[in-house]
Order: C-alpha cells, then structure tokens, then sequence
C-alpha cells in the first residue's frame, strides 16, 4: 500500500514537472519563430495584464484584463498595502485589532484572486500566440461568451457557490485559527480597543501551551475530549442500532398496525428538539415529577439530584437522546428495508438459515453498506452536538472534576460556547479548541471513510 502510494505521489510529480517543462519548450519555440508583434504580445502580460490579447487583436478580453489591473492596482494603493500590513502587525490607527485581522484576510484573497487572473491572461497570451503561428482561428470574446451556455456552463453555474463558501466558510474558519495565535481574551489577554488604545498582539503557540500545559485547562481538556468521543459514540450507535430494531421490528408480517406506530414514533420528530429536551430537563429536575412521584411512593427519603451528578446526568443524556433519535434512523431503515431483494431471504430460508442468521447476514451487510457515509456524518455530527447537551445540562454540573474551568457534561461544542459567549470570553483559547475540532471531525470523516465498503467496494449493491 504504502509502494502504491508513493508512486502515484511520484507520477503526479513527474507529470506535472512534464507539463511545466514542455509549456516553457513550447513558449521558447513560438517566441523564436514569431514576428516583432507576437513577440511582444508574449512578453508584455508579465508586465501590463491585458496587453498581449489587445496586440492579439483581442480587444474585449484585453480591456477586461486591463482594467483588472489597474483596478487592482488602485486598490492595493488606496487601502490594500495598510490593510496587509495591519494583518501583520495588528496596529492600523483607527482600526481594531481584529477588524484589522479580517480586512487582512480579504486582502490576502483579492491577492490570490488577482494572481490566477494574472496567470490566466499569460496562459491567454501565449495560447493566442501559438494559435497565431500555427495559423488557427483566436477565439473572441463573444465566442467566450457563448461557450458558458455550453461546455463552460460549469463556470457560471459554480462562480456565485465558490465566492459563497470563501466569504462564509473560508474566510470565518481562517479567522478563528489565527486568532488562537493571538492574546485576544478577557482578564488573561488583551481587549481590542481604539479608544482605550489596545492593540492585540500575536502571541505564536501560547494558546495551545496553555492548553496542553500540566493545569486546569489540560485538564478540563483532557475530560471533555474523551466525554466528546464517548458520548459521540453512544450517542450514534444507540439511535442507529434502536433505529435498526424498531424498523425491523414494525417490519415483521405479524405486527398490525404498522402505519399508527410508524407516525406515533414519528411525532418525536415533528415536536421540536428544544421543547422534548426542556420537558426531560424539567421531568428530572430535583422538585420534578420524578422526584416527587419516588417520594410519593416511598421509593426514596430525599430528593435524588440526577443533573447534579456527573454520572447519572451523562447516562440521563444518553437515554434521552435515544428517544429523540431513533425515530429518525427508523424511518431511514424502514425505506432501506424494502429495497433489499426478498430473493436473498427466500434462499437463505432454504439453506436453513435462521431469522438471526438471516439478520446477520443478509440484513446488516446491505444496511451498513447504504449508510456507513451518513453513520460517520451523524457521528462527526454528534462531536458538534450543542443542542441536547446545553438544553438538558448546559454542560453542568459546573467545574466538576474538569479543572474548574469546564463543566462535568461539557463536549468541545459546549465548551468553546462557554469560553467565547459568556462572561470574561478567552478567544484566543477558544479559537485553539476550534482548531482541535476541525482536526478531530475531519480525520475522523477522511479515515473511516476510506476504510469502510461504501468507499472500497462502491456500486457492489447496485
């Protein structure tokens, strides 16, 4: 495996040198043999975007390019050099730090934007250069155009998603990382302030020192990471496994009334989440209906304090999530269940197989099979699950046994919530523990993925 992976990284290596290598062939050969014209119109791009496709007599696309670049230029005069350099320093007079930080980032952007602009008004010229000596048509600009309505569609079709997912996606996620590299926190850091003359400053690998150092926060860390994975875990494999049976279940020839349980299990999904969750948190609570009906009936002498204790509040989570869970994986199986051929359970029956053994084998391979991508997601889904663990426990009981800096229920969700919306905020170690989920969620998606049949043995059950 690791022989195959090193030679396909060699091949793309080679193929791409070959192609820059015959590209800079092909460049030195149409350079000599061209007339005085051609030739500037080679050379020029590198210098004036725009100047070789206007000696091309490409003069729609030349204008476009220049004016691109002149744009581009006024902009880096007028504000783009301070805002690069503020991205550096952090210090631009009147601007806040971490505004300075995001005008940085765009800057950054339009440079890689301007760059593969640059790029491909070279690539033009030369393209029309060769297509000069080789006495071929030039495309026009209106040809361009008219070409987006056929094999360019994909162009105009993915230009307004990809602007969409770099100023909303890219651009927040790159935010937050480098902010972990700053001071930018209450009480242990610096407050960006204009008026107040604060400024804040970059602080490299302090943030994940304070993390990963002997203390509270390593601690804190520590418990809620394996919490997080633990309750991921249950959290996934309870609903998909309950889901499993209660399709099964409802699926058997002897059960009557399959339509009435199938929308009386769906009413949990119909009922918003926020409403199920407070009405648990409200049914447990120390003066709740539990506890008083225990007490009624002479069950207990005190009140049991189920969101007081770690143990019995991280159980509680798990067993209510069930019930809000397992309706959804059995309406999924349900539709999965009657599209596996009645044929496999037919021959099996005359092997001798039994119910379980039919289960085992025919049942559970095709499930997993059509639904290992949507079980990773649900478990990626679960690490980033803020809902059932704020709304039953807000991540309480407070400080217990986690360093006194997180609560006993918190996962890094709930956590990062407490340490960047809630009183004294520490970005800087927020921004850190961000960085952490991203590396978790997506090694976890990439690795068991590529490891499971969905990804290896694709279109088997087809």
């Amino acid at each position: 495996m690791e022989r195959k992976k090193s030679s396909t990284a060699k091949n793309i290596f080679k193929k791409t040198f070959y192609k820059i290598d015959n590209c800079f062939k092909d460049y030195s050969a149409v350079l000599k043999k061209s007339d005085k014209r051609i030739k500037l119109s080679m050379v020029l791009p590198f210098f004036i975007m725009g100047s070789g496709h206007l000696l091309q007599r490409q003069i729609v696309k030349g204008l476009l390019y220049m004016t691109a670049f002149v744009l581009f230029v006024v902009y880096m005069a007028i504000s783009g050099v301070t805002d690069f350099w503020g991205l550096i320093t952090l210090h631009t007079e009147g601007v806040r730090s971490d505004y300075s930080i995001i005008y940085g980032l765009l800057c950054v952007f339009i440079i890689f934007g301007f760059l593969m602009l640059y790029i491909n008004n070279i690539k033009g010229s030369i393209n029309g250069a060769k297509k000069v000596y080789t006495q071929q048509k030039i495309e026009s600009f209106f040809e361009s155009v008219k070409a987006l309505k056929g094999k360019r569609f994909y162009i105009p079709l993915l230009t307004l998603p990809v602007i969409g997912v770099l100023a909303f996606t890219v651009l927040p996620l790159v935010f937050m990382i480098l902010l972990a590299f700053t001071d930018y926190a209450y009480q242990i850091g610096t407050v960006p302030s204009i008026t107040l003359n604060k400024w804040l400053s970059w602080t490299g690998l302090e943030s994940f020192k304070r993390l990963f150092g002997m203390g509270e926060y390593f601690k804190a860390l520590t418990n809620v990471v394996s919490w997080t994975f633990v309750w991921a875990f249950f959290a996934t494999f309870t609903c998909y496994l309950g889901g499993i049976f209660l399709a099964v279940l409802i699926n058997k020839k002897q059960i009557k009334g399959k339509i009435f349980f199938r929308s009386l299990f769906m009413l949990t999904i119909a009922i918003p989440q926020l409403v199920t969750l407070r009405i648990m948190y409200a049914m447990f609570h120390d003066y709740g209906p539990i506890n008083s009906i225990l007490l009624e009936w002479g069950w207990i002498t005190t009140r049991i304090k189920f969101w007081g204790n770690i143990n019995t509040a991280k159980t509680l989570i798990i067993l209510i999530n069930m019930w809000v869970g397992i309706p959804y994986f059995m309406i999924l199986m349900t539709g999965l269940l009657m599209n596996i051929p009645k044929d496999l359970y037919e021959y099996a029956r005359i092997d001798g197989a039994t119910p379980f053994q039919q289960f085992l084998h025919i049942t559970m391979p095709y499930l997993l099979f059509m639904t290992t991508p949507l079980l990773i997601a649900n478990f990626v889904s679960n690490i980033n699950n803020f809902n059932v663990i704020w709304l039953l426990t807000g991540g309480g009981p407070d400080g217990a046994g986690t360093g006194g800096v997180a609560g006993g229920t918190d996962i890094l969700i709930t956590w990062l919530y407490k340490l960047t919306m809630l009183n004294n905020p520490k970005y800087n170690i927020g921004s850190a523990i961000g960085i952490i989920m991203f590396i978790i969620s997506a090694s976890i998606s990439i690795i068991i993925y590529r490891k499971s049949s969905s990804y290896k043995k694709e279109g088997d059950f087809s």
